[in-house]
């Protein structure tokens, strides 16, 4: 069963929304492959979703208890509907994709040659993967929280 954050920062929480709010948000959306899903692999897009939320963002607001489960706002923002939204828009991503992959580390390389009037042009170009980036989910939580970056938090901006 999943533990849902309600706003008053839950010790054991493991989500920022519930499968019957992903279900009426997406289900609105014309979201039918998430409304097929068991709610055994909901609540798994949910808990996945949260993870990813929690690695990739830091929350602009004082947390509401020490104890929580999830690092959200309270204090001041109270629990925004924001955040649940971009959980739910998450989940779904979930269905097609991982959200955060592993590297190996290694570069790749692609290496193009062009010729022009004899001359003979060598350019290569990184082509390593980057990790994801959820611009409609970096939007709804303008205001709420910064993406976390290199040695650095990129705050978020419309």
């Amino acid at each position: 069963m999943l533990i849902v954050e309600d706003g008053n920062g839950i010790a054991d929480a493991e989500s920022f929304a519930s499968v019957a709010f992903a279900d009426e948000w997406l289900g609105d959306r014309g979201g039918a492959d998430w409304l097929a899903l068991s709610t055994s692999e909901k609540e798994i897009n949910l808990r996945k979703a949260t993870d990813y939320m929690v690695e990739t963002y830091r929350f602009l607001d004082t947390p509401l208890t020490e104890g929580q489960g999830l690092p959200m706002p309270g204090v001041k923002l109270g629990y925004p509907p924001a955040i649940a939204i971009a959980c739910v828009m998450l989940a779904d991503r979930v269905r097609t994709a991982v959200l955060s992959p592993d590297s190996d580390g290694r570069v790749v390389k692609r290496k193009y040659e062009e010729v022009v009037d004899a001359v003979k042009e060598e350019t290569e170009y990184d082509t390593a993967r980057r990790p994801a980036r959820y611009p409609a989910v970096d939007q709804r939580l303008v205001g709420i929280a910064v993406r976390r970056g290199a040695g650095a938090f990129v705050a978020l901006v419309r």
